[in-house]
């Protein structure tokens, strides 16, 4: 979906469209980690970080409908003149080697205008400029830490829109 808000345009992408089943064995390791979570913090901590160090859960870059796709670019041709755009996705798929073929088309897509990437998935902060954009992974905002190291903090943005572009400020 997106909206305009004082001349700012927001895109909310899905990037799991389609989505993933969840495979049995993941299913059943999450119902025991909840459980954890509750009786033994530090438990299910340790069985988090052993699965995080088991599987790269972000090897495959995320997928999209093309029907999703050409929703977003009617979105943007119909408002071409707006302030400032920013784009939210669950995963930052510019962090692999070579994003997916649905990122490539939402870059190909905001190309020549201001605008702001946000993702979130791995649960640390992290910023990055990629050809003059910025492209921010959110921490997990009070959900469990996936390592241990930078980037590890509860945070929200705070974005004030100014004359020559968004200011972001990290609380």
């Amino acid at each position: 979906y997106y909206f305009i808000n004082h001349d700012v345009l927001f895109l909310v992408f899905n990037s799991e469209d389609p989505s993933n089943p969840v495979p049995p064995d993941i299913a059943e390791k999450t119902a025991v980690f909840k459980k954890l979570q509750k009786e033994d913090p530090a438990a299910a901590q340790k069985m988090l970080a052993e699965f995080m160090a088991s599987v790269d859960s972000y090897q495959k870059p995320m997928v999209m409908s093309d029907q999703q796709l050409n929703y977003f670019r009617r979105v943007l041709a119909d408002h071409p003149k707006v302030r400032s755009t920013f784009a939210f996705l669950h995963q930052p798929d510019w962090g692999h080697k070579t994003p997916g073929k649905a990122f490539q088309a939402i870059e190909q897509m905001l190309q020549g205008r201001p605008h702001t990437v946000i993702a979130g998935h791995l649960h640390y902060y992290d910023y990055q400029k990629r050809n003059g954009v910025d492209y921010i992974t959110m921490g997990p905002v009070g959900a469990s830490w996936h390592h241990n190291g930078p980037g590890n903090v509860d945070h929200i943005l705070w974005v004030t829109m100014k004359d020559g572009g968004p200011e972001i400020a990290q609380i």
